[in-house]
């Protein structure tokens, strides 16, 4: 296999869920490959004009158990192959966390869905996958 260390970013949605299975995939063909999954859960504040709008008290609790439910269903999927790590939980903005962790890691191949659960922000500021394709230094695969 020409890869070795191999990181998926996973949120849960369909594009997301076939990236695992790429990479799950991949890890079947070979025992050795490592693999992490990586779910960000990110917090925005919203600026509007000179408005700062924050979210409610409830709400990070809430993502924290959705990033959980992901998660784990990311350990279900992954489970008996011999180098998957347990998958994380990071916040912060999604493609600049995924690189960052890519890096941390020594991963030498990162695969990601071509849209996530980014709605709103994707329209204004560009896909996840679309940034972190354009400033990765290591291959990205972009699974439809």
């Amino acid at each position: 296999m020409l890869f070795t260390n191999i990181l998926v970013a996973f949120d849960g949605s369909e594009p997301s869920s076939k990236a695992l299975d790429k990479a799950i995939a991949f890890c079947r063909e070979d025992a050795s490959v490592k693999l992490h999954v990586l779910h960000i859960m990110n917090l925005r504040t919203m600026i509007i004009g000179e408005a700062m709008i924050t979210p409610p008290a409830n709400y990070e609790a809430d993502l924290m158990k959705e990033a959980e439910e992901i998660a784990e269903e990311a350990n279900r999927r992954t489970a008996g192959l011999p180098n998957a790590q347990a998958a994380v939980v990071y916040q912060g903005p999604p493609a600049k966390t995924i690189l960052e962790y890519a890096k941390e890691q020594g991963c030498d191949l990162i695969v990601i869905g071509n849209r996530g659960h980014s709605g709103f922000t994707e329209m204004m500021l560009g896909s996840v996958s679309h940034n972190v394709a354009q400033h990765s230094p290591i291959p990205v695969l972009i699974v439809k």
